[in-house]
Formats: structure tokens, sequence, C-alpha cells
């Protein structure tokens, strides 16, 4: 397996409602190459396939478990961007996007799972943000750029008035 990873951060200052931000802008790629290798005659106990996900986007195996290896010539390429309080460094606001690319189609996969078809990944786009204090709020997408579908779409808030107190509310939407 080999995997390399690289990325940089910009940072500004700035502001915004009177209020001192650092700004960052942080593009971010992750190539794998896993040969193929024929996994077919090993009994599959406990892998599944990872969800798609910002955290799932930027690793090696796209299996849970170990009883299967993907293979994989891929490359991810993402971008990030955060205003942070100056004087606290607490986040405000996170932005960012991210897709996969694949230079080679897919052999190893899952029993009674189909192989991928597609050249790339879904799109992902995620939003969250400090809208009052102890109030976070969070919007996430998953889009197919093949049937220009939304996959999956989830909007929450979550609600910390005090230590040991939190309410958490959301909505989540997956097509089939």
């Amino acid at each position: 397996i080999f995997s390399t990873e690289g990325g940089v951060i910009f940072e500004r200052n700035t502001a915004m409602f009177g209020q001192g931000l650092l700004q960052t802008f942080e593009p971010k790629f992750y190539y794998v190459y896993i040969p193929t290798r024929a996994q077919n005659q090993i009994p599959n106990f406990d892998s599944a396939f990872q969800d798609i996900s910002f955290a799932t986007l930027f690793t090696e195996n796209q299996f849970s478990g170990y009883d299967r290896i993907n293979d994989a010539n891929q490359v991810t390429v993402g971008v990030m961007s955060r205003l942070l309080a100056r004087e606290t460094g607490i986040e405000q606001v996170r932005a960012g996007v991210a897709q996969r690319f694949y230079f080679k189609d897919q052999e190893v996969t899952l029993p009674g799972v189909p192989v991928r078809e597609s050249s790339s990944s879904d799109l992902l786009a995620a939003l969250s943000g400090t809208v009052a204090p102890g109030l976070i709020a969070e919007i996430g997408w998953q889009h197919n750029t093949a049937t220009s579908q939304t996959r999956k779409f989830a909007v929450g808030a979550r609600y910390q008035p005090d230590f040991g107190k939190v309410l958490n509310v959301g909505y989540r939407f997956a097509r089939d």
C-alpha cells in the first residue's frame, strides 16, 4: 500500500461584526495506490463498506474490518476554511468540500455488492458554526454528480447552556 497526503494552511487576519478573527484556507490532497489482490477465497466475517464522509474520504481502505482490503489508484481533494476567534482560538465557522477521483475500475468488492461504476465519489459539502453562545448549527450535503441528485442531507443544532446539559436537534434525509 502506498499513500501520500499533502496540504497547506493559509491564514489571514480579518474582522466581522466587530470581532477579530483568523481565517484559514486549507487545501488538501490524499493519494492512495493499492494493487489488486484476489480475496474471493478469504471468508468475510466482519468487513463492510464504509459510508462516505469527510473522515473516510481521507483513508486507505474503503472497507471496515480486515477481511477485505480494497484495490485503489485514487486521489481525494478537498478544501476547508475556518473562522477562528483571534482572542480565544475558538472555531466560529467551518466550511468544506471534498471529492475522491478514481483512476482505475474497482475489482475488489464485498460479496453481493456490485462494483463501482463511477470515476468519482459523491461530492461532500459541510458548513457549521456558532450561531449564539452555546448554540452550534451544522449542515451536511452529499451530492451524486453522475445523477445530479442529493444522496444525503443533514441539518442539526446543538444547544449547550451549561456543563453537563445539552439539547440536540437534527433532521437527516437519505435517498434509498
